[in-house]
């Protein structure tokens, strides 16, 4: 979400929400942002079309369907209107206009030529077809999802799990839970994997086997006993009432 009004330029930033910011420019640079980072994934662009007049928010979707300065493409443009078609309906830059009849005007702007754009075709003369998804269409990685717990039930917050390839224990990847105890891997390679939790946090039993397949969404749930309530873990010289007892030396055998 690309939340930047297109009417405030390096040469005048004196609009009203410009805040002293070119925010042309600053969208420009998050799109190429975006579409430079989509990490075998898609990007579509947003745009608040609420905070722009129709004419900067039809310029706004040609450049977030435009390639990005190293030729990257997103996939597709997203308005955000917060049922606000443009920003004279909210009244930021008058003068304030019914949102029916802002939104009337939007429609006709991005698919009929029009004084808004100096672009012929319109945006979307046509009707635009829904991206396919190839990571869902014919997936050849999979995913993993899991929960560390205590024993006792309690959520391990900010925990590592690492995660190794169970047949060859080469390491893949480590990741950290958040407050549920949760954590998550994307993009696995289909095999058997095991999710070791941090052996100075727990003791004893700290992992899991699991089975990633193309397409699929592995979940295990890890529970483990703390090494802060084990038994006797805080017993030693450094707690108040530890007295050291000294004791004779004594040949083996003769204790």
């Amino acid at each position: 979400m690309n939340y930047k009004r297109e009417y405030c330029t390096a040469t005048d930033r004196s609009g009203p929400g410009c805040f002293n910011l070119d925010q042309q420019r600053l969208y420009a640079e998050w799109n190429d942002y975006a579409k430079d980072h989509q990490y075998s994934r898609q990007t579509v662009i947003g745009s608040a079309i609420y905070l722009n007049t129709i004419a900067g928010s039809v310029a706004q979707v040609r450049k977030a369907l435009a390639p990005s300065t190293a030729g990257n493409s997103g996939v597709g443009w997203v308005g955000y209107a917060y049922r606000t078609p443009d920003c004279r309906t909210n009244n930021s830059c008058p003068p304030f206009r019914s949102g029916d009849l802002s939104r009337a005007e939007l429609t006709r702007a991005l698919t009929q030529p029009s004084e808004y754009d100096p672009i012929t075709p319109a945006v979307f003369a046509e009707p635009a077809a829904v991206p396919r998804m190839s990571w869902k269409d014919a997936p050849t990685l999979g995913h993993a999802r899991g929960t560390v717990r205590s024993d006792s039930g309690a959520p391990l917050d900010q925990v590592r799990v690492d995660i190794y390839d169970a047949e060859t224990e080469a390491f893949i990847t480590t990741k950290v839970t958040d407050g549920s105890g949760w954590f998550g891997v994307v993009d696995l390679i289909p095999r058997k994997y095991k999710a070791v939790v941090d052996k100075s946090v727990v003791y004893g039993h700290n992992l899991t086997h699991f089975t990633v397949r193309a397409g699929k969404l592995s979940t295990m749930f890890i529970e483990v006993r703390l090494v802060a309530e084990r038994p006797n873990a805080r017993r030693g010289p450094d707690l108040a009432g530890f007295e050291i007892e000294e004791v004779d030396e004594q040949p083996t055998g003769e204790r």
